[in-house]
């Protein structure tokens, strides 16, 4: 092999060792963005079933009647209907 075969070869080299760096980089860098994103997703996600719970829960104090949001007067409520369903439940297994 030539000197220049070597030169050219080494050339080569150092051109796919840099092109590699390049992408290990960027590899490197889409990682933690990725990492970064299904974090936000996640938040977000929660913030969502947050939201959604809060939603039925004031959907039921409305529902139950009442034209303000009143927690122990929904929840009053809603134990004197399990105990009404747990009546009916009693006589039925009867």
């Amino acid at each position: 092999m030539s000197g220049q075969n070597i030169d050219g070869l080494k050339e080569r080299i150092a051109k796919l060792i840099s092109k590699y760096e390049v992408l290990r980089e960027r590899e490197a860098d889409l990682s933690e963005r990725l990492e970064r994103s299904e974090k936000l997703n996640q938040e977000k996600d929660n913030t969502i079933k947050e939201l959604k719970e809060r939603l039925d829960n004031l959907q039921l104090t409305l529902a139950l009647g009442s034209s303000s949001p009143d927690r122990a007067e929904a929840k009053r409520k809603v134990a004197g209907l399990i105990k009404e369903i747990d009546k009916c439940m009693a006589l039925l297994n009867n």
